[in-house]
């Protein structure tokens, strides 16, 4: 760990950028394949955007579910890879992708066979019905798709694979323009299917993507899916998994669905108001691919400082980050506000009382955006990458549930205010929960490494077995894990070896036993090295050797033991014990 930071604003950017423009270009992709559905629907009539928008909630419900799942495998896929843990990295893939799947069918089947009782819940008029049910039941098998290519591409993301992800997402969108057109409308002897046309489209663009990369999975030498490591157990790293997921998970798919709930709130306000929110959202949608890739790449750029062990420069690294946030959601804010008389021209099919609502929403859309571009680069950057993930938690289930959800049912069924307000009383949630965001992020109780240990021990007694047992034994004692990197080295070891504890902790074995031994024993450093090596990777047993090493200038006879420690059928590093001969 640094106890300075030398981290300057160019050199972050340097490291920044061509991480942040793929994930910022590959958010907006995403966000524009439903935007395009929007327009093409909005050109078609009223109705259809009214129905999708509404009946979209469920599959958005679905997706904020995966993303929540990739955010908090994020929080450990980055640090894995930042302290250069492929094993660790596999197998939080693997078991993101088992629960993604799994959940992935289920929700398809549901979609299928009763999408008259999803629908229903967001409005009461039969034609919105009919329509919204046609759309859910043709863009089910998209979630299915969605549960692997959007995990994978999370994957690619923390591996070095940004750009081939951003490539993906730019090729959807091109798809998905051209499908629509042809299933919405119809062309080349295809007949119009209108929203049911939509989501077809939708799902072969999935499917599209998630062969894309499912190929592209093959290639990536850090993280390659095989089908039979799907079919495995993790259960000793289930529990760090669901440590730091399922928080997130609980958090992100309470607040999608309180957030559906708002919907379906102002579903019961008119068509006019559903309408002219439904262009509001596509507008936030794509603002939001934005925000999204800007936080996921801090999160990445802190997660791995954190997993390297560089704190200092993780929270130098926040600061100058959550400094530009302010910035952007400003300059974003303005633009959406400049560009509001072009937007409700895209809507010509908008009656003209949705057209004045969508204008006043715009205008609001804007001052929004500033508060919702720093909350989300706490949460989905900073706070996940250092695993503060329970506290946001806690902050959306009482932001949307105890604070948004009540001032909106006040609004609408008891105060009985316009439907305007209501829109507005539902959408300040960001504002209701800044200032203690901004107060958690003071704290910088996210400032923290997770992989330390990487052996499986139970953390809260790791200080007081270190103090009691470890630090106390009179034997040298070590542990290297597979990377090769020493985690853990006594005071005893360090006295044999003539080095500082603090030089051998997070150091590379090579280099203490090495590159740092004195040139007429370099035979001994490498006898030592090519023992620990032959252990680390799995090649031999449990060894007990007598050798020749310096120590303060003078050679000492020392005897090595080794012993493996193994995290189901892995071997993931070995313990070292030195004495005097």
């Amino acid at each position: 760990m640094t106890a300075t930071s030398t981290l300057t604003g160019g050199s972050l950017f340097r490291k920044f950028a061509p991480l942040a423009i793929p994930l910022i270009l590959q958010s907006i992709f995403a966000a524009l394949v439903g935007a395009t559905d929007a327009i093409m629907l909005g050109m078609l009539n009223q109705s259809s955007l009214t129905a999708v928008t509404l009946a979209t909630q469920i599959p958005s419900i679905f997706a904020m579910f995966i993303s929540s799942l990739c955010t908090g495998g994020t929080v450990l896929i980055a640090q894995y890879f930042g302290d250069k843990d492929y094993n660790g990295v596999r197998k939080v893939m693997n078991i993101t992708l088992q629960i993604s799947l799994i959940s992935g069918t289920l929700i398809c089947l549901v979609c299928i066979l009763a999408p008259e009782t999803l629908i229903g819940i967001y409005t009461a008029d039969p034609e919105l019905q009919k329509i919204g049910a046609d759309y859910i039941r043709m863009v089910g098998p998209s979630l299915l798709f969605m549960s692997f290519s959007q995990v994978y591409m999370n994957v690619m993301k923390n591996t070095g694979m940004a750009r081939a992800s951003s490539i993906f997402g730019f090729i959807t969108v091109f798809l998905n323009i051209g499908l629509n057109y042809i299933f919405i409308f119809g062309a080349f002897g295809i007949k119009g299917m209108g929203a049911a046309g939509a989501a077809l489209s939708t799902s072969i663009c999935f499917l599209a993507e998630a062969i894309l990369t499912g190929i592209m999975s093959r290639r990536n030498k850090y993280a390659p899916v095989h089908i039979k490591d799907l079919f495995r157990s993790y259960r000793p790293m289930m529990r760090k998994y669901f440590r730091y997921t399922l928080p997130n998970v609980v958090q992100g798919t309470s607040w999608m669905v309180a957030s559906s709930l708002c919907v379906a709130i102002i579903g019961h306000q008119g068509n006019d108001l559903v309408s002219a929110s439904s262009v509001c959202i596509i507008v936030m949608n794509i603002v939001s691919g934005f925000i999204t890739g800007y936080a996921s790449a801090s999160g990445i750029i802190t997660g791995q400082m954190l997993g390297r062990k560089e704190l200092a420069d993780a929270k130098r690294a926040g600061g100058f980050l959550i400094r530009w946030c302010l910035i952007y959601g400003i300059i974003i804010g303005i633009i959406v506000v400049l560009l509001t008389p072009a937007i409700c021209g895209l809507y010509t099919g908008l009656t003209d009382e949705a057209q004045h609502l969508l204008k006043i929403m715009l205008w609001f859309a804007g001052f929004r955006c500033i508060g919702k571009f720093i909350n989300a680069f706490l949460a989905i950057g900073l706070f996940s990458a250092g695993g503060d993930i329970i506290y946001l938690a806690k902050l959306d289930i009482i932001n949307m549930w105890g604070i948004v959800l009540p001032l909106g049912v006040l609004a609408a069924y008891v105060f009985k205010l316009p439907p305007i307000v209501v829109y507005i009383v539902l959408n300040l949630d960001e504002y209701y929960k800044l200032y203690f965001m901004i107060a958690r992020y003071r704290k910088y109780d996210w400032v923290k490494n997770l992989t330390r240990k990487e052996w499986g021990l139970v953390s809260r007694f790791e200080d007081s077995i270190r103090k009691q047992t470890f630090e106390r034994m009179n034997s040298g004692f070590l542990f290297i894990g597979s990377s090769g990197r020493i985690s853990m080295a006594n005071p005893a070891c360090a006295a044999l070896l003539g080095k500082e504890v603090d030089d051998i902790n997070g150091s590379m074995y090579m280099d203490i036993f090495i590159r740092s031994m004195e040139t007429e024993h370099d035979a001994a450093g490498y006898e030592l090295s090519d023992l620990i090596l032959e252990a680390v990777s799995n090649k031999t047993e449990p060894v007990n050797r007598v050798i020749t090493l310096m120590s303060g200038g003078v050679p000492k006879r020392i005897r090595v033991c080794t012993s493996f420690i193994e995290e189901e059928d892995y071997k993931i590093g070995v313990f070292v014990m030195l004495n005097e001969a």
